[in-house]
């Protein structure tokens, strides 16, 4: 019942949405919606240690997921930006969206390509050499078959609601 979440959950899980709640059970609304990291929009307010990123290139270090105190993205889960790229299982294509957009679709999905040569990751690595990288708009990509210690993956664990909805 898990698996890698497509890109467009991951950054909902990074950034929240209108609901926090999915089953809306109890429905609490999410006042920042439009963060620029996990944590919100600031990253020199976060205390050391918060976070596995340290701001000099190669300063920082590949740290236990259950590291850093600070840093939490709405829904609760931390450390999504600044530790590992994390895989999504959506294919990478530039301008994918942009293009649908110009077509007239209504792009309300974000499903991406149906197949390609890299995968997406997002999230940014300990090691990236600019802060911008850890920001939640910020894609990366690689061939799947690209292994080093700052790309990894979170698991994304289906709802019955959404288990339940055929793929094409």
């Amino acid at each position: 019942g898990k698996d890698l979440p497509a890109d467009a959950q991951w950054v909902k899980a990074a950034r929240g949405g209108i609901f926090l709640d999915g089953d809306m059970s109890a429905v609490k609304t999410n006042d920042y919606p439009e963060r620029d990291y996990p944590w919100g929009d600031d990253l020199a307010g976060l205390d050391a240690g918060e976070l596995a990123w340290k701001e000099a290139p190669g300063k920082g270090a590949l740290r236990p997921v259950d590291c850093c105190g600070g840093g939490a993205a709405p829904y609760g889960p931390r450390n999504m930006a600044g530790n590992v790229l994390e895989w999504t299982r959506d294919w990478w294509e530039p301008g994918f969206f942009r293009r649908r957009l110009e077509a007239g679709e209504t792009v309300k999905d974000r499903v991406g390509p149906e197949e390609g040569q890299e995968r997406t990751a997002r999230g940014g690595h300990f090691a990236s050499p600019r802060q911008m990288e850890l920001a939640i708009p910020f894609v990366s990509h690689f061939r799947p078959d690209t292994q080093w210690e700052g790309l990894g993956f979170r698991c994304a664990e289906h709802s019955p609601i959404t288990s339940r909805v055929k793929t094409p």
